[in-house]
């Protein structure tokens, strides 16, 4: 267990080494519409529908019991456990957004990248929990209840649809109540994985190996507290002692079984969703930062050489349209494509050599115009 915790440790910091993500760009930028801008005001519309909307779901989950009369086991299922974390998620991460941004927006925190940040700026660039207090407890409060809840969200939807759903009587098409119930279920045992799988796939946040401890913890709370029940005889709705068939402690091999299963497929889960978004997603997504942030540093260190020959070179055919002078033996006129030809001719040669007057040691570029001359025989000179 020891190596295990070592080596998933080890590939956290190589992940954050290779991708070089400021904390806070992780939890306020997203990958698709933000572009250069480290925060994301799309993303936080959608986390404010996604806390509002989960609410919404809780609210007609827990008036159903009301109104079936069984409101005192309504916090016995593991779907509601997570349904709730999930909510408790979206809404303290729509909190830490909207504060931050509203900071980003007014230029109180600075959130230059890491990897461009001047030396300055580097101590508090990039960690927003570091710098501004009063956001730490929400920052902390969003790793912590989307790590817990992510995985759970799909292995209960998995368990609910493929282990404890019976196709065939689960819904009575003349029983308005199974209708609503299965509905209910679409939207606990669905949608809020799905809520919670956009965010993930959108944001720049992403989940470290380390963080699996959430989630099993998850489980090992839940399987205490199936024994507790079990043990206090508390029942549910169907007036047994169990809550799930497979959580029936009056067989505790096959409870065993099922609990062990319930933590592993957790850790899969969350191990797998963990490097598909580093794999595929992220690291994409920094590469093309970083070869923008290269381009960018080349063109600003490039000499714009070309647009000046070309400057020079129109400047100083306008002026020999206007020039007549007499050839050297005095026969007569130099025709003006000549010396415009001739003009051309030192131009390159007086480029040439202040560019290399310039590498060798480092001065300023002189005007080539200031360089030319027009000697008394009427020749271009330097």
């Amino acid at each position: 267990m020891m190596v295990q915790s070592l080596t998933c440790i080890k590939r956290d910091t190589k992940w954050y080494t290779q991708l070089n993500i400021a904390i806070l760009r992780q939890y306020i930028g997203d990958r698709i519409t933000s572009g250069d801008q480290p925060a994301s005001s799309k993303l936080f519309y959608f986390r404010a529908f996604a806390a509002v909307y989960c609410l919404l779901i809780l609210l007609w989950n827990l008036s159903r019991f009301i109104r079936l009369n069984i409101a005192q086991f309504w916090l016995i299922f593991l779907s509601q456990w997570v349904a709730i974390l999930s909510s408790a998620y979206f809404v303290s991460v729509s909190v830490f957004h909207r504060q931050v941004l509203r900071q980003v927006n007014s230029n109180t925190v600075r959130t230059t990248e890491t990897v461009s940040a001047p030396s300055n700026q580097s101590a508090h660039a990039d960690d927003i929990a570091a710098t501004i207090k009063k956001f730490d407890l929400f920052y902390r409060a969003t790793r912590w209840l989307f790590a817990a809840s992510f995985a759970p969200s799909l292995s209960t939807a998995l368990s609910n649809w493929l282990l404890n759903t019976n196709s065939e009587t689960y819904v009575q098409k003349d029983d308005p109540d199974d209708i609503e119930k299965c509905l209910n279920s679409i939207h606990l045992h669905g949608v809020i994985f799905l809520l919670l799988f956009v965010d993930y796939f959108v944001s720049l946040s992403y989940l470290s190996y380390t963080s699996c401890v959430w989630p099993a913890a998850l489980s090992v709370v839940y399987t205490i507290w199936t024994v507790i029940h079990y043990a206090a005889k508390i029942s549910n709705p169907w007036h047994t002692r169990y809550i799930y068939i497979g959580l029936n402690w009056k067989y505790p091999l096959t409870a065993s079984l099922m609990c062990v299963g319930m933590i592993a497929s957790n850790l899969v889960i969350h191990v797998i969703l963990a490097w598909i978004k580093y794999r595929f997603m992220l690291l994409k997504w920094t590469k093309l930062r970083d070869q923008k942030q290269a381009a960018a540093v080349q063109l600003s260190i490039e000499p714009p050489s070309v647009v000046r020959v070309q400057s020079v070179s129109q400047q100083a055919t306008n002026a020999v349209d206007v020039i007549v002078v007499t050839d050297v033996d005095g026969a007569g006129t130099i025709p003006t494509d000549k010396m415009a030809s001739q003009a051309n001719v030192a131009i390159d040669a007086s480029y040439e050599s202040n560019v290399s007057e310039q590498c060798t040691t480092g001065s300023e570029p002189k005007d080539v115009n200031d360089s030319l001359e027009m000697t008394s025989n009427g020749m271009l000179t330097k």
